[in-house]
């Protein structure tokens, strides 16, 4: 029997999110703490005749709320990643909200896999970078992953590919 695959049969599909560890809620009960805390210190400074410090104190909460702002925002970020029968879809949102969508065949896909170089950084290994490629066009994905996230991915992205092209195969 010969098996057919619909165009519009997705093969693969995920989303992909930088990792969060503390949602809003938590952030702000780290703020109001931190500015407490620091309230309480330049108080302390004051009475003892180093009024400056509490400047220096008040710049830092400043900074610490600037920091974590970039920090939610770069958490806005997707990608999300298809594949059916017709193409490879990679489509992509920035932390400012600008999108990208790329297409490739995937009768033609390259799954390009750099490994993080042994000894660096990462003890369990992974991947740098990782890169879908067809016709000289090519698109890094999940960047903002961790390298064996990136690994994962990797594996699971090409035994996809793997199962759609030996189905193409069989027809």
């Amino acid at each position: 029997p010969v098996m057919t695959l619909a165009a519009e049969t997705v093969l693969f599909n995920t989303t992909l999110r930088p990792h969060r560890s503390a949602n809003l809620y938590t952030l702000r009960w780290l703020l109001i703490l931190m500015a407490l805390a620091f309230a309480i210190t330049g108080f302390g400074f004051s009475l003892a005749g180093a009024w400056p410090v509490s400047g220096f104190l008040g710049l830092e909460i400043v900074l610490l709320v600037g920091a974590l702002l970039l920090n939610e925002r770069a958490g806005r970020a997707v990608e999300t990643i298809s594949l059916t029968a017709d193409a490879l879809t990679v489509h992509c949102i920035d932390a400012r909200g600008r999108e990208r969508r790329f297409t490739f065949p995937p009768q033609w896909l390259q799954i390009v896999a750099t490994p993080v170089p042994h000894g660096l950084l990462h003890e369990g290994g992974g991947l740098e970078r990782l890169e879908v490629r067809s016709h000289g066009r090519s698109v890094a994905i999940g960047s903002f992953l961790p390298p064996a996230d990136r690994q994962a991915l990797c594996a699971d992205l090409r035994t996809a590919l793997a199962r759609f092209q030996l189905n193409q195969g069989l027809n």
